[in-house]
């Protein structure tokens, strides 16, 4: 359907002010890089330049890192390939962008997906290079946190 007649459609169905603020959303959104392909190295790393757009990439980073994945299978071959890949993308992230997704793909649903996640990440062999290249300022983050936030993640960090 032309986008037009799906705009008028839209329009119609929820009024001028929510369908305009749709319509840019789903504009938006479609201008974002396809993360899963990248992930699976079907895709370059492409980093979009627009703050807003960084901090919805750097989110969906973190999300669609462990989709499909159980936390018992995170030392497996496709695991491994694509914790890889999600700190080749790092690299090309500034310091705060890869701290917010490295954060964010730290945490799981329950307690012990959180410390699979951490364990996977921290062991992984490029996170050393990550550590050199971003560790400053995730390690300002920890040392920022109130008392008795910061969890394994500093533990397993200055370890």
């Amino acid at each position: 359907m032309p986008e037009d007649v799906q705009a008028l459609m839209i329009h119609g169905l929820v009024g001028k002010g929510v369908a305009t603020e749709f319509l840019a959303f789903r504009d938006w959104v479609l201008k974002l890089p396809d993360i899963p392909a990248m992930l699976a190295g079907k895709a370059p790393i492409q980093i979009p330049e627009r703050a807003d757009q960084r901090y919805a990439f750097c989110a969906g980073l973190a999300n669609a890192l462990w989709k499909g994945l159980e936390d018992d299978a995170l030392g497996s071959e496709q695991a491994l390939a694509r914790l890889e890949r999600f700190f080749a993308i790092s690299a090309a992230l500034t310091s705060d962008f890869a701290t917010l997704t490295l954060l964010d793909a730290l945490q799981g649903s329950d307690e012990v997906s959180t410390q699979a996640r951490t364990l996977a990440l921290f062991s992984h062999p490029a996170f050393d290079a990550w550590s050199e290249q971003h560790g400053e300022v995730f390690q300002q983050h920890l040392e920022d946190q109130p008392f008795g936030a910061v969890t394994a993640e500093k533990e397993l960090f200055d370890a």
